[in-house]
């Protein structure tokens, strides 16, 4: 479904960004 495909891609973004200042922001 699409949902899996945006969810796979999320995941893949935050993984992403947790080496970045915004992980926290986006966390927090």
């Amino acid at each position: 479904m699409i949902r899996a495909g945006v969810g796979a891609a999320a995941g893949a973004l935050r993984g992403v960004l947790l080496d970045s200042p915004l992980s926290r922001a986006g966390s927090g």
